[in-house]
């Protein structure tokens, strides 16, 4: 790579052998997530279709009720969030969703100190 010492280049590397794993873990649990659901509703048709329902019709319906419901209540969920995160940047006093006069945490670091204090002032 030769952007930076060896370390850099074997941590962006391990990086993203990482990102590149925990995706193909993601799709291919989303992958059997969908398998599931189309088999599983493939089930309750068929035992529906003991009852006079068609097979066919009632597979589909139940495979848009188990899969498009979910899908839907998540783009909506996206927009609303997209939406407040517009709505509180253009606040007055408010700057990208935080406060004009400083970070969301109060100054404090990590270890709930003031930043900028070591914590050797005697106050």
């Amino acid at each position: 790579m030769g952007h930076g010492p060896p370390d850099v280049d074997r941590f962006r590397q391990e990086r993203r052998r990482i990102l590149r794993r925990a995706a193909l873990l993601t799709y291919g649990l989303l992958a059997a997530a969908i398998g599931v659901a189309v088999v599983g509703a493939a089930v309750v048709a068929w035992i529906l279709s003991f009852a006079g329902l068609p097979f066919r019709e009632t597979w589909l319906v139940l495979i848009v009720i188990i899969l498009a419901v979910p899908l839907i209540g998540r783009i909506v969920e996206a927009v609303r969030k997209t939406r407040g995160r517009r709505e509180s940047a253009e606040e007055p006093g408010r700057e990208g969703g935080r406060d004009a006069d400083g970070p969301e945490d109060g100054g404090r670091d990590d270890s709930g100190r003031e930043r900028g204090s070591r914590g050797d002032r005697a106050d």
